[in-house]
């Protein structure tokens, strides 16, 4: 069943939805985890999520002098920055609430975890060989993905406590984000760059 994001709550509270699949941030955006407060978060397996963006209408960006649009595209920074940041917030806001109303941040139980993991590969290999470019697109994505995971442990971030503790854990000074996005802004942006 699908159901809109402005009826999570009201589903959920009347029993019509049983669970909903979103993300923290969402689900305390909609203030669905004092009627929902037993969450699931896995570290190694998950649904989609959704990516948040910044847009600008191309006439728009065209029209604006040059030194203008590097000045936007240089301070991204702070806009990545203050997003990642969001997240880390939303977790521990998140996390209270979980608390506040009685409920628990679990990981799945072994063999849900086996099975979503199974049909993610399979979503994926499916991907690989029916779209154009598929298999290519699929292995740089696996490639990239991979090299980043190896660059996030070679700056010294490291997973020291679950979804549950993360509250207590977080501070901004534990969770400084400059070292990811100036490798971010080096390694990927900076070819991009308006000149």
């Amino acid at each position: 069943m699908s159901i809109g994001y402005t009826e999570y709550y009201e589903s959920l509270q009347r029993g019509v939805a049983a669970c909903a699949a979103t993300t923290l941030t969402a689900g305390m955006i909609a203030g669905i985890m004092e009627v929902a407060p037993h969450v699931v978060i896995d570290p190694d397996a998950g649904f989609v999520n959704t990516s948040g963006a910044l847009a600008m209408n191309a006439d728009v960006w065209d029209e604006l002098p040059l030194v203008a649009q590097q000045l936007m595209w240089d301070r991204l920074d702070v806009f990545i920055e203050g997003s990642m940041n969001k997240i880390w917030e939303g977790t521990v806001d998140a996390s209270a609430t979980i608390a506040q109303f009685n409920g628990s941040a679990e990981p799945f139980a072994d063999d849900a975890r086996d099975a979503l993991i199974a049909k993610n590969e399979e979503i994926v290999d499916e991907l690989a060989q029916t779209a154009p470019g598929g298999d290519e697109f699929v292995s740089r994505v696996r490639d990239t993905s991979a090299q980043w995971k190896a660059t996030v442990a070679d700056l010294g971030y490291e997973n020291s406590v679950d979804y549950a503790g993360f509250a207590e854990w977080y501070s901004p000074e534990k969770l400084d984000t400059t070292a990811f996005v100036d490798a971010l802004f080096d390694e990927v942006m900076l070819e991009h760059r308006p000149s």
